[in-house]
């Protein structure tokens, strides 16, 4: 087992009334941060914001994590995090359509947090994640919202609660091999918890969050493999807290609060996606069980895609290339790309239609004459095990 066997539990907790705003500070070894800083507004005070931009521009530093907590708005900034750009919003309803704009632009949610007043949302460039869905709802809506996503590949990053709904931010990320959560309803049944099934089971905290009475506690297992973990709630010297995990190499990985005391202003029930271009390499199979291997890139600013789907003759890739977009499927064209770098559209060839929800990929019609639907993403391993009993084509 690759974590730590003792982890101190530093964790004084306050009362535990359900109107308690609660402090929550989670710490991890081996993460790539540098210069990480931190600093709150203390309880009831508006958003240190002068603080954020000096950081972003004298210091080169990006927000990794932030929340409103029990005391206020606590930010963490490092650099080195992988993060480019970054924004936020800070207002009283929560930005809907301001997400929408910079999720086209590029952007991801990267944190999120509500205060007694305002909301605060953050948006990066940089990080992996492709799709994006948040859903702001009530619990037993969010856990069937939750169930649907994973079953599209995306996991939890980001949760908060308003007072009234729980906010769930969930992301399409090569970080993540694995994900699970449980509520507890009260401090000491979630460090049991933690310990038993968690770290026990050489798994890792992803986030913790609480709405003043429970809390929401998100884990699972990091592709690049174990870390060492301590987390806090409450802790009465958040500062000699922190330095004794930065002493022992320990950095901020994530802030959480909660607090049943706030009230949203905003209505409920969002459930709100964007899938974004994707690239890489993806693989999918049919209902059959039969499989495609589909690579997705941009070359000169065009968006391209190889597969042997359509290959079927001659066992080579075609190239396709991204020819027009309707309001739920991106539309492609086979091509040629010559050496000049020109690229010829053969518009006489079947095209490959494929949803922006990435549930299917089609190509209309092959040279064999029938066409190809691919209905479900899997991963490497399994097309590999599929591809050597069913192979890539369809049986004749």
């Amino acid at each position: 087992m690759k974590k730590l066997l003792l982890l101190i539990l530093l964790s004084t907790v306050a009362s535990l009334g359900k109107a308690q705003d609660k402090t929550i500070i989670i710490t991890e070894s081996d993460l790539s941060y540098t210069n990480q800083t931190w600093f709150y507004s203390g309880k009831g005070k508006a958003l240190q914001e002068d603080k954020i931009k000096k950081h972003w521009n004298q210091e080169e530093r990006r927000i990794t994590s932030a929340a409103y907590t029990k005391n206020g708005w606590f930010i963490t900034m490092a650099r080195n995090t992988g993060i480019g750009k970054q924004t936020y919003s800070y207002a009283i309803k929560w930005p809907e359509e301001w997400i929408k704009s910079k999720w086209e632009d590029g952007y991801r949610i990267t944190s999120i947090a509500r205060g007694k007043e305002k909301w605060l949302v953050v948006m990066s460039k940089g990080h992996d994640y492709t799709a994006q869905s948040y859903c702001r709802d009530n619990l037993s809506n969010i856990k069937i919202w939750i169930k649907r996503n994973w079953d599209r590949g995306m996991y939890i990053t980001n949760a908060t609660f308003d007072g009234t709904l729980w906010t769930v931010v969930m992301s399409r990320t090569e970080n993540f091999a694995s994900q699970g959560y449980f509520f507890a309803d009260n401090y000491d049944n979630m460090a049991a918890e933690i310990r038993e099934d968690v770290w026990g089971k050489d798994l890792c905290v992803q986030l913790i969050e609480s709405d003043g009475d429970d809390y929401l506690v998100v884990y699972g297992r990091y592709i690049d493999g174990d870390r060492a973990q301590n987390y806090s709630v409450n802790n009465s010297d958040v500062s000699k807290y922190i330095r004794k995990r930065w002493d022992n190499s320990y950095h901020i990985s994530y802030l959480g609060g909660g607090s049943s005391g706030q009230r949203s202003q905003t209505s409920p029930c969002y459930d709100t996606t964007y899938y974004g271009k994707r690239t890489g390499q993806l693989y999918y199979r049919n209902d059959n069980y039969q499989v495609g291997d589909f690579n997705f890139y941009f070359l000169n600013d065009k968006y391209m895609v190889e597969t042997s789907l359509s290959g079927v003759a001659h066992r080579h890739a075609q190239r396709y290339v991204l020819h027009e977009e309707t309001d739920d499927s991106y539309i492609f064209r086979q091509c040629i790309l010559h050496k000049n770098g020109r690229i010829e559209v053969m518009n006489y060839m079947p095209r490959m239609i494929v949803s922006k929800d990435w549930e299917q990929i089609s190509i209309e019609k092959t040279i064999l004459g029938n066409g190809i639907i691919m209905t479900t993403e899997i991963s490497e391993s399994e097309f590999d095990k599929i591809n050597q009993t069913k192979g890539i084509f369809p049986e004749q």
